[in-house]
């Protein structure tokens, strides 16, 4: 009797999810003829790679939970609507800052998201929205604009990604900024070498972005925040272990190290504390420096 309590339980926390998430999506109607067709599905972490075609461990590295998906029709017009919750802000932000190329807001959507006439991508909170204009028609923009907006309204209040605190403000280039949180969008930003290098392990953050010095000469710093010195201190061991053939080492110590890649560029690491930082595609007057 107790099991099947327990199961009852679940099973009911689990609906009461789904249902409030089913709640952000678009009334019918709510714009010009637009109504919901086929059925709504639900997708979670196993089957995610049933939906996405080579794009699944991106979100599943960063802190997947569930995707609902939704389409609606007007006549033979057709619009995706598609409604991913991470594990939280941070992950969603990353997410986001994979997906949305240079951003080209709306002025009628006060949240950060990117549109163009194929498609509306949104982030909020923990949740990554993804609206697709199947037709590519400009004329269909505003429709996914109010259906972003509406989502927003029903979606939890953003809130700041503190993780990027911890990148420097002086020389920070705008928009330039990254979060990651495992191998595949480490490789985005820089190939240190195989598997998870840096071991975040998809519960550890790092955060990167571009810098312009003093000389006007750029470069991209990664810091990586560890829960303690022991885990920093592996990671940074880790690092040495896993280097790629090219990356040619100029001195390594217990607490930084010089690298320089085969196009000449130098690279810097240090280890303070509970943090790693590096600092990617240095000139030999910046390394000097």
């Amino acid at each position: 009797m107790r099991r099947f309590i327990n199961i009852f339980i679940i099973f009911m926390l689990t609906g009461a999810g789904l249902a409030a998430e089913a709640d952000c999506f678009p009334p019918d109607n709510l714009i010009g003829g637009w109504k919901k067709f086929g059925n709504s599905r639900v997708f979670n972490q196993s089957d995610l790679y049933g939906h996405i075609n080579g794009g699944a461990e991106l979100f599943l590295e960063f802190g997947f939970e569930k995707l609902a998906v939704r389409h609606y029709k007007n006549g033979d017009n057709e619009i995706g609507v598609e409604l991913y919750a991470m594990a939280d802000n941070a992950a969603a932000t990353g997410i986001y800052l994979m997906k949305c190329g240079r951003e080209t807001p709306d002025s009628m959507l006060n949240v950060r998201h990117t549109v163009n006439k194929f498609q509306l991508i949104l982030k909020q909170n923990r949740y990554f929205v993804l609206i697709m204009n199947y037709t590519g028609k400009n004329e269909y923009m505003p429709v996914m604009i109010q259906m972003a907006g509406y989502m927003s309204a029903q979606l939890p209040a953003d809130e700041k990604v503190t993780e990027f605190d911890l990148l420097p403000v002086k020389g920070l280039i705008n928009n330039s900024v990254r979060l990651m949180r495992g191998p595949y969008a480490l490789q985005a930003v820089y190939t240190f070498g195989q598997g998870d290098i840096l071991m975040l392990d998809g519960t550890i953050s790092a955060v990167s972005g571009i810098y312009i010095d003093d000389n006007q000469n750029t470069y991209r710093m990664i810091i990586a925040e560890y829960p303690d010195q022991n885990a920093a201190k592996t990671a940074y061991e880790n690092i040495k272990k896993g280097l790629d053939q090219y990356l040619e080492v100029i001195e390594w110590q217990e607490d930084g190290f010089k690298l320089k890649d085969s196009e000449g560029r130098f690279i810097t690491g240090k280890l303070t504390d509970k943090l790693i930082t590096i600092k990617l595609n240095l000139s030999a007057v910046s390394i000097i420096d």
